[in-house]
This record gives C-alpha cells, sequence and structure tokens, in this order.
C-alpha cells in the first residue's frame, strides 16, 4: 500500500470492511516507504498501518488496534 504504484490495492483497502483486513509485514522483503530497499522489520509494520489508517479517514492507532485484537484477542481497554 505505501509503493506509488499502489493505487488500486490503496482503493481496495480503503473500502473492505476494517474485519476482514490483516496488516502484516513480508520480512526479510519487501520494506514499505519510507525503508524501501532495506531490510524489512516488523517495527516497519507502522508505515502500513499508517498509510491504511489515513486511506480510512481513521485515528492512530484504530488500524494497529484492529490487528492486536485480531489476532490475540486484545482490546484497546487491555491495555489501558
Amino acid at each position: 500500500m505505501t509503493f506509488p504504484k499502489s493505487d488500486a490495492l490503496r482503493e481496495v483497502a480503503a473500502q473492505v470492511p476494517m474485519e476482514r483486513i490483516l496488516i502484516e509485514t513480508d520480512c526479510p522483503y519487501l520494506s514499505p516507504v519510507p525503508w524501501r530497499g532495506k531490510r524489512n522489520e516488523p517495527a516497519q509494520l507502522t508505515a502500513t498501518a499508517n498509510t491504511l489508517r489515513q486511506l480510512r479517514g481513521e485515528t492512530a492507532g484504530t488500524a494497529a488496534a484492529h490487528n492486536a485484537e485480531l489476532l490475540f484477542g486484545l482490546s484497546a481497554a487491555a491495555g489501558a
């Protein structure tokens, strides 16, 4: 989603229901922009989450919080 030529992917990601989206990384390959060309690390997942958040008009942390709930059963309230 972060690559300049990924317009079609961004269009789909903006429309798919959030419960159908899993944010993941292709470690150690395909680092998101701005790390393109470098080794991909899990910490760089924030770039993809932020791109998704912006596409969907959501607040910071919404996409990441959704991922935590989906994968690990964690809720935003659990971290408070």
